[in-house]
């Protein structure tokens, strides 16, 4: 004879199914999508932007919501993480809103971090499954020169670069390079010398670093053991590995510092060009365009007066490489042998 199952068990069955819940997760607490790679924008070599939502707000309404990382698996908002409750402009959305952006800054080159979307409620706080982002660039270590100062670097393409300006007073083998603040005294002297922009020396540390004339680079002592200061050539090679020269200054130039506009600045390679400004020979050794202007010594002699130079300009995203009066003070930004 066939057996009838009682609907009475099976009733119970499925109230007990019903209530059975993830012990990790509580009941009533947000659920969250995960992000595609079409919602991971904008990566850098320090931020990322995640586009995120929320596809229940569970039993209650939410009270945060925001993306948490770690360089370990499953982060959770004990790690790092953005949050409407903060003001640091991380994150930017409607807090009813299901949907909201995220601007992650802060993050090491060439790191790998695992996110997770997160939101909060009066139940608890609930996560997306985990997803990986990779930063730009590779960390290649920090440099010292004779001096003692401590360069942070980076490796872009086939090269390693200071993300720094150089700030040494000596050249490798200790030979003292001279100050001179004296504007008739540095548009006359053919040996190399240094100057800070307007001569402000109140804050040597600076990575704006110092300005030097061409002659100092012409040393071949001016770059820490094992550096050298760029040919023409090596820029040119910088430039095109980043694009080409019409979107390369976009991607070399620092977000900060700069005046507005900062045209096309990302920074996406880590490079982190600073508006030093220049001290100019043709106009009684006068300083101009701090803020606006970086015009970078190459090693290349272009003429009897002239070298080469990479320049970049708060008002374009061009990396442009022309050649400047020798007698300039520029920033060097050195490049490992």
């Amino acid at each position: 004879m066939k057996k009838i199952f009682p609907f009475s068990m099976l009733l119970l069955i499925l109230i007990a199914l019903s209530c059975k819940k993830n012990s990790n997760t509580p009941d009533g607490v947000p659920v969250l999508n995960t992000p595609s790679a079409s919602d991971i924008d904008s990566i850098t070599f320090n931020s990322v932007i995640i586009h995120a939502t929320v596809s229940d707000e569970g039993a209650s309404a939410i009270l945060a919501k925001g993306i948490c990382w770690s360089t370990s698996h499953q982060p959770t908002i004990a790690d790092n993480k953005t949050t409407n409750r903060i003001a640091q402009n991380q994150i930017t959305y409607d807090i009813s809103s299901t949907s909201f952006t995220a601007y992650i800054t802060g993050l090491a080159p060439g790191t790998t971090y695992y996110m997770r979307v997160y939101a909060t409620n009066d139940e608890g706080t609930g996560y997306s499954e985990e997803f990986p982002v990779i930063t730009l660039g590779t960390p290649a270590g920090t440099v010292t020169d004779v001096d003692g100062n401590i360069y942070n670097t980076i490796q872009i393409g086939g090269q390693i670069w200071m993300v720094e300006n150089l700030r040494t007073k000596h050249y490798r083998d200790s030979t003292n390079i001279p100050g001179i603040s004296n504007n008739m005294s540095w548009s006359n002297t053919t040996n190399g010398a240094y100057c800070y922009y307007n001569n402000d020396s109140s804050n040597p540390n600076s990575p704006l670093g110092k300005l030097y004339n061409w002659f100092a680079v012409n040393t071949g002592k001016l770059a820490p053991q094992g550096w050298h200061v760029p040919s023409k050539t090596e820029w040119r090679e910088l430039v095109n590995y980043l694009g080409d020269s019409t979107v390369a200054g976009g991607k070399m130039k620092a977000t900060t510092l700069w005046l507005t506009p900062n045209r096309g600045a990302t920074n996406s390679s880590g490079f982190t060009g600073l508006p030093t400004g220049t001290r100019s020979n043709s106009d009684y050794s006068a300083f101009y365009y701090y803020g606006q202007d970086t015009y970078m010594w190459s090693s290349t002699v272009s003429t009897t007066y002239d070298a080469y130079m990479l320049n970049l300009d708060f008002n374009i995203q061009r990396a442009t490489i022309a050649d400047m009066d020798k007698k300039d003070g520029n920033p060097v930004r050195c490049i490992k042998d």
